[in-house]
């Protein structure tokens, strides 16, 4: 994408066009605007101040340099554009082991590693092929727990993994293709075209460390309680993030002399950049599974509820009036339930409270704005190696905020929308191929969802599809 600047009269990599000061701009939003600089007419369109992004590396919740009034997006002159097809590809292993001591304790931990990075291919900015796997097919640990229990009280799990919110759902309909809307394939849509999947089984939720208890099944029922003190993970090397060691391996710092603690250090209490973190999480749930006959029923209830990372700065003084966001307490409730009969399943889920679910990052809640509310509904079908099913969800949540509009409140509330539909079939043990469909909307009002930017009527509206064939390999 390119970008015009007026002042120079050359294309350059600033995200927006720049009137130099004392220039005239004449025209409506999207007509050709004219300026005395160099007397070069473009098209763009007008949009609300803002900031640009912060340097890549810097702290979380950093704010970029402030953009003046009079910046224009060339729309004229963005003529990249991308294709409608490709090949999408993932890599998970599983390890882990299990044990029984002769008294019947049952002891364990388990992992999960996958590929990740953010990096392109090969030829120019990255110089090949080779060059671009070392930056994008990196492991990384997304689970990492152990467990000690017996069948008569229970398992305790310890480390970084589910909590109840996650392992009791019931009524989500993952179960066809790779998993519909919270499965491989989102993922990998560019830009802002990840509708956000709105429940908790996510790893926002799952890769966090955290004592979690699950009880044998009595009657049908069981309950699962979970106790996480702050969003750490893997810690026992690295000071809980703590360690003022400067940010050239993107590592938190403070800025000052000593182990003082710094942006994304995980023991924070309070802060004043990185407050939008959750601290003391309590997960409590409860579900019933059994049968009638030919008939299975299965349901849960779930309550969440967090404490937060206060904001150290003066609320009311100059900070908060220059724009400081406030955050609600993290807490929701979720239930659902599904029923099945001779291998048909429907049923669905429902989930309300204050959290911001953008991108998948089970976000807090920013004061001033809506609760969020949010529901699936599916269904799916078992025969023999065959699994087909869809599900449709819909969410209303706050959306993308800015310092801007903090003091104004909410920008405009963001509903989403997706339809997953596909099917599995088991060739042969350990090797599977699919089919599958995804649509998807994000609305916004009064925010430009492909710019980031407040206050616009622009591009409120992102819709997506998705359709294609894959392969799942397993040993």
């Amino acid at each position: 994408m390119y970008y015009f600047d007026t002042a120079s009269g050359t294309v350059n990599s600033k995200p927006y066009v720049v009137t130099p000061s004392g220039s005239t701009v004449t025209g409506a939003v999207g007509a050709p605007k004219s300026t005395s600089a160099v007397g070069t007419s473009i098209t763009g369109a007008v949009v609300a101040p803002t900031t640009f992004p912060a340097p890549a590396g810097s702290p979380a919740g950093t704010v970029g340099a402030a953009v003046p009034p009079g910046y224009y997006r060339a729309a004229v002159l963005n003529n990249a554009k991308l294709q409608n097809y490709g090949i999408v590809d993932i890599a998970r292993l599983y390890p882990g082991f299990d044990g029984v001591a002769a008294n019947g304790l049952k002891y364990g931990a388990s992992f999960e590693i996958r590929s990740w990075s953010y990096g392109g291919s090969g030829g120019n900015t990255y110089s090949s092929p080779s060059q671009a796997g070392r930056q994008r097919d990196i492991l990384q640990f997304r689970r990492a727990y152990g467990y000690v229990g017996t069948d008569q009280l229970g398992t305790l799990r310890f480390g970084m993994g589910d909590g109840p919110s996650s392992l009791f759902l019931v009524g989500n309909f993952e179960n066809f293709n790779s998993g519909g809307w919270n499965g491989a394939i989102p993922a990998s849509f560019s830009g802002n075209l990840n509708s956000p999947w709105p429940f908790p089984d996510v790893g926002a939720e799952y890769t966090t460390n955290k004592l979690v208890y699950l009880s044998p099944q009595i009657y049908g029922f069981d309950i699962g309680l979970s106790y996480e003190p702050d969003s750490s993970n893997l810690n026992g090397d690295n000071g809980n993030g703590c360690l003022n060691v400067g940010l050239a391996n993107n590592i938190p710092a403070s800025g000052a002399a000593g182990n003082v603690a710094g942006y994304g250090c995980d023991l924070l209490s309070s802060s004043t950049i990185d407050y939008r973190r959750r601290r003391n999480t309590i997960e409590s749930a409860i579900r019933y599974r059994g049968t009638f006959g030919p008939v299975g029923v299965a349901a849960f209830a779930d309550f969440t509820t967090a404490g937060k990372v206060n904001y150290s700065g003066s609320i009311g003084g100059p900070a908060q009036t220059g724009g400081v966001q406030q955050y609600n307490q993290y807490q929701y409730g979720m239930g659902g339930g599904q029923i099945t009969y001779a291998g048909f399943s429907v049923g669905g889920m429902g989930r309300g409270g204050n959290f911001n679910n953008i991108g998948n990052n089970e976000a807090m809640m920013p004061s001033g704005t809506k609760a969020e509310t949010a529901y699936v509904v599916g269904a799916s079908y078992t025969v023999g190696p065959l699994v087909a099913g869809a599900h449709y969800f819909k969410s209303w949540q706050a959306g993308f905020q800015s310092a801007a509009t903090a003091a104004s409140g909410e920008v405009g509330r963001m509903n989403t929308q997706g339809v997953a539909a596909g099917a599995t079939y088991s060739v042969a043990p350990g090797l599977a191929v699919y089919l599958e469909y995804l649509w998807g909307q994000m609305h916004q009002g009064g925010y430009d969802l492909d710019l980031g930017v407040a206050g616009s009527p622009l591009h409120n509206t992102i819709k997506v599809q998705y359709l294609g064939v894959g392969t799942g390999l397993s040993w």
